[in-house]
């Protein structure tokens, strides 16, 4: 790992001026990361926001995570919540298909 200061996101790619973006560190404390200089990147403040303590790898994985409700007849694709899909929860679109799913056997 390497510390960059460049004028774009880690993450993302995402230009960004000197005023702009924020800092991560690549390797959450955590997962063991330190504040030395070689565990801190430059990102946009969205990606440093969605990626939280997730590594590198973890983020893109979830960006790429598009799950479809499990509720017959709703069909809606979503991006589901990190934890709830590590935990296999991530199941419903909504609190509503999820109430109407309770008791249910589909």
């Amino acid at each position: 790992m390497l510390a960059t200061a460049g004028d774009t996101c880690r993450y993302c790619g995402t230009e960004l001026r000197l005023e702009d973006g924020t800092w991560d560190h690549y390797l959450a404390f955590d997962r063991g990361g330190t504040n030395e200089i070689t565990n801190i990147v430059r990102c946009c403040t969205t990606c440093q926001r969605t990626k939280f303590t997730k590594t590198e790898a973890e983020h893109v994985e979830h960006e790429r995570r598009i799950v479809t409700c499990k509720r017959p007849g709703c069909g809606n694709q979503y991006q589901p919540r990190w934890a709830e899909w590590q935990n296999g929860r991530a199941r419903y679109c909504s609190h509503q298909c999820a109430g109407s799913a309770k008791g249910q056997d589909w």
